[in-house]
């Protein structure tokens, strides 16, 4: 057959077409699925339908399922980290006690007479621990606001802290020291009675009856049965010191001893007076009213009586005025 008279493929495909369309094909069917195919359509597309995409097959879980693998991880999640925390955050390293590396929450570090041991207190600092003494330790880290808590039983300790305030304290028989940053020594003697010496920083000493702040260079003696004096400066006045033991705690002093008081005040001894304005004695909070306010204008918004009354508010925004005369180190 010649060339002429062979008919190309495509060209065959489309008389087909055109035949089927005479025939009745409806060719909507090509363009929307809507219609009647042919066979020949229905045969391609049984034949192209074997390599068309199948999208991989997804395991279906009910949802009790999924709930007990989710709570299963979490499970795992918070054991891994209760083990974390036991393992690292609460254990303190312990440096020259022999036999001793580490202690934990309820362990004590007892120093015999002529022992002296160092206690890391994570990355915030230490305390040594010094010779005769028992050191408790009462909560670290998983304690209630991530503070480190230990009791000072007897003996004494310096602690050497760089941490946010109230992060660091310990215990005594005669209160709570809260550490706002510092450095200081601490000794309890065998009748209870604590000694606190500030370095550097600000220490607060706090009983359920009385709060006092004791900064850089100043003492304070706290006792069992009553709680923490009146802190005052190492360099103040003897006469000073003397009237202040004698009137802080009298609902009635002498008022010789009142003047006294008065009168060999300096500026920083502000310290001391602001914490006279909780005393007992009404006219020792008037003369103390009186002299603070020579060296530091009370709050605009403090009256007479409202200072002399002992208002907690007033009193915190006299302080901030004041604590400029106190010192960090």
């Amino acid at each position: 057959m010649s060339g002429a008279g062979r008919e190309r493929p495509e060209e065959r495909g489309f008389g087909d077409a055109r035949e089927r369309g005479a025939e009745g094909f409806d060719e909507e069917y090509l363009w929307s699925g809507r219609g009647a195919p042919d066979a020949e359509t229905l045969r391609l597309e049984r034949l192209l339908g074997t390599q068309r995409y199948r999208p991989p097959r997804r395991v279906l879980r009910s949802a009790p399922a999924r709930v007990a693998l989710a709570a299963a991880a979490a499970l795992l999640v918070a054991w891994g980290a209760t083990l974390a925390w036991r393992a690292g955050a609460t254990a303190y390293a312990v440096e020259g006690l022999a036999g001793v590396a580490r202690v934990q929450p309820g362990d004590e570090l007892v120093t015999d007479a002529a022992t002296e041991a160092w206690l890391e207190v994570a990355d915030l600092g230490g305390v040594t621990v010094r010779p005769g003494s028992r050191l408790r330790v009462d909560r670290g880290r998983g304690g209630e606001g991530g503070r480190h808590r230990f009791y000072l039983e007897r003996g004494s300790i310096r602690a050497e802290i760089l941490a946010q305030p109230r992060v660091f304290q310990v215990g005594t028989p005669a209160g709570l020291t809260v550490d706002l940053g510092c450095e200081y020594d601490l000794d309890v003697d065998d009748a209870g009675v604590a000694y606190l010496a500030v370095r550097t920083g600000r220490v607060a000493f706090e009983t359920a009856g009385r709060k006092v702040l004791v900064p850089a260079r100043a003492v304070c003696t706290a006792h069992p049965e009553r709680g923490p004096d009146t802190p005052v400066f190492t360099d103040a006045e003897p006469e000073f010191v003397a009237a202040l033991r004698a009137v802080e705690r009298d609902p009635r002093p002498r008022p010789a001893d009142v003047e006294a008081l008065i009168a060999a005040a300096r500026r920083e001894d502000s310290l001391s007076l602001w914490h006279l304005l909780d005393a007992p004695s009404q006219e020792l909070r008037s003369a103390v009213h009186a002299k603070l306010a020579q060296l530091a204008p009370a709050p605009a918004e403090a009256s007479d009586e409202a200072l002399r009354a002992g208002d907690p508010a007033l009193r915190e925004a006299w302080r901030r005025a004041l604590e400029s005369d106190w010192r960090w180190y």
